[in-house]
């Protein structure tokens, strides 16, 4: 409640920035924090020098770059957003850091914040981020992949939609989330056409967790069903 007065007291500038820069993350860039604020660059100073007076944010060894006093202080500013201007600062800031050319996993969180039903090029992004994130944060991982998942419109590519499954799966199994991971392959396997490269891979991993599950007769059973409908019983399929 406190942190919350402190930042209501600031001028127009100041409070703005703050929201941006709680938006862009901790440390912040500045210039970023004032494109997600959609800040002129007049304000920007004005407003960053208030804060800094008030010790809401400090220098850190890095040029143009700031952080907050606590954590605390970002948490305070992201939460007392309104929905609609925090959904504004996340396009604003993925579209900025898309104009400096910055990696996937730079941009997705905006994007998973952000991205509007059918945009394509930001369902690849997130693809993209969840591939790099996936071994040293699968958690996040998971996150995009879903993101992705729920920017493809009904009528994609099937395929798409099974390979995000497979993957938030195995992201999911590498953050112990077991009974999501089986239903994320099990809604890929539902939708996997007459592929038997395909349903072998699904259905094999969806045994794996399964038998983690503690549920061998249900990996049992897929397992055999996958078997017989594999025509040549000589088959890489039929082997794995």
């Amino acid at each position: 409640a406190a942190l919350a007065e402190e930042l209501a007291a600031l001028g127009t500038a100041a409070r703005r920035l703050a929201e941006g820069a709680a938006v862009v993350g901790d440390p912040f860039d500045a210039e970023l924090a004032a494109a997600a604020a959609g800040m002129r660059p007049a304000a920007v100073v004005a407003g960053l020098d208030e804060l800094l007076r008030r010790d809401l944010v400090r220098s850190t060894d890095l040029p143009r770059s700031f952080r907050f006093r606590h954590p605390l202080v970002r948490t305070a500013a992201y939460e007392g957003i309104p929905g609609g201007w925090r959904l504004g600062a996340h396009e604003r800031a993925a579209a900025a850091l898309a104009a400096l050319g910055a990696a996937p996993v730079a941009r997705a969180g905006h994007l998973e914040q952000s991205a509007r039903h059918g945009d394509l090029a930001a369902a690849g992004v997130l693809r993209e981020a969840g591939a790099a994130a996936a071994h040293r944060a699968p958690g996040s991982a998971a996150r995009w992949f879903a993101a992705a998942l729920r920017l493809l419109p009904p009528s994609g590519p099937a395929a798409e939609r099974i390979e995000l499954l497979a993957a938030r799966a195995a992201a999911l199994a590498a953050i112990g989330e077991l009974a999501e991971s089986r239903a994320a392959l099990l809604e890929g396997l539902a939708l996997a056409p007459d592929s038997a490269a395909t349903t072998v891979r699904l259905t094999a991993a969806c045994a794996a967790v399964e038998h983690l599950l503690g549920r061998p007769d249900e990996a049992h059973r897929h397992l055999l069903d996958a078997l017989g409908a594999v025509s040549d019983p000589a088959s890489p399929e039929a082997v794995a």
